[in-house]
């Protein structure tokens, strides 16, 4: 099957320039938002991991020590830092004090809202005054202002990857891309599956063994796939389901179902609401009832539900390509965005 590689609207803008010595340093081992950011603004990103038997307190002094050494190695003009978690924006704050480097930090919901790290959160946007934050949506760039930091609303980078040909798969199935974090409804999502015994719906991820153990017969967990796995998931799925209970949350899952035409069952949320639009069906995540519901009426409709996140996808790439210029005059530092 040929995937188009065309995506309508502005060309994508230029990468940074040699002489702009930039970088985007993440603390996970890996980021799908972080890898596909630093690429399309042309940034080499950097991944400091360890090892995570260790303990939280270990593992971040090694991470604390390892990114020190790659800013002064590399002494970038610009850095910018996937947040959370907060010590990797205290030890770049406390060398960017020494070498006039500008910050961008790329604020995951979970800086805001996840309990692990709201108490941070103060703090957090302390060291980020006179920065500048990449948040997904305007509530987020609200409290960025209201904390006196500079802020650039950017989804994660689109593409056109709808198939030129879409051939029918040989079976009707929900995708389910989860990680079983604690925002995911779980629960109400093998309920639903309960409900409509007549699809297939496939979980990814490692699952806990209670949760394979309360799956009807129609669940199938994946485990951990490949990259080229994945994609063909996402292609041939009949509709995604992208789901949080938590508020203000873009779900990756529902981007890349939006990049492959897919409809989408996602939570209703007004963010959610005015990015998906059309492309999406929106429920009540702790409702089984509404999720299957919307699951099935997804599926009886597929030919109009994915030429409407056809023409969705085609409109967010045209605000992409505004975003990601804006995030370049930042991190360049032609142009600082008042708070």
């Amino acid at each position: 099957m040929k995937v188009s590689q065309s995506a309508r609207g502005p060309n994508p803008p230029a990468p940074a320039s040699s002489h702009t010595r930039m970088l985007f340093i993440s603390w996970a081992e890996d980021n799908g938002r972080t890898r596909d950011l630093a690429k399309t603004l042309g940034v080499p990103p950097e991944f400091v991991a360890v090892d995570r038997n260790l303990s939280a307190a270990r593992r971040y002094l090694h991470q604390s020590l390892k990114t020190w050494r790659v800013l002064q190695s590399t002494r970038p003009s610009a850095v910018l830092l996937m947040l959370p978690p907060t010590p990797l924006l205290m030890v770049t704050r406390a060398w960017s004090l020494f070498h006039r480097t500008r910050l961008v930090a790329d604020l995951h919901t979970g800086f805001f809202y996840d309990p692990k790290w709201t108490r941070f959160r103060r703090l957090g946007l302390w060291l980020l005054r006179g920065s500048t934050g990449i948040v997904t949506n305007a509530h987020l760039a609200d409290i960025l202002t209201a904390a006196q930091v500079s802020s650039v609303v950017a989804h994660d980078p689109l593409e056109d990857r709808i198939p030129a040909t879409v051939v029918k798969p040989d079976e009707l199935y929900v995708l389910c891309p989860v990680s079983y974090a604690n925002d995911e409804p779980i629960e109400a999502i093998l309920e639903a599956a309960k409900m409509t015994p007549e699809v297939t719906w496939k979980l990814t991820g490692k699952a806990p063994a209670s949760v394979i153990q309360s799956a009807s017969a129609n669940v199938q967990f994946t485990g951990y796939v490949s990259n080229t796995e994945l994609v063909a998931l996402f292609r041939d799925a009949s509709v995604v389901l992208a789901l949080t209970t938590r508020d203000h949350t873009m779900q990756r899952a529902g981007y890349e179902a939006l990049m492959f035409g897919v409809p989408q069952v996602t939570s209703d949320f007004e963010c959610l609401r005015e990015f998906i639009a059309s492309a999406g069906e929106f429920v009540d995540p702790g409702s089984a009832d509404e999720i299957a519901s919307a699951v099935e009426a997804t599926i009886a409709e597929r030919p109009a539900r994915r030429e409407a996140s056809r023409r969705i996808l085609h409109a967010r790439l045209d605000d992409q390509a505004i975003a990601i210029r804006q995030i370049l005059r930042v991190v360049r530092g032609a142009e600082v965005i008042s708070p």
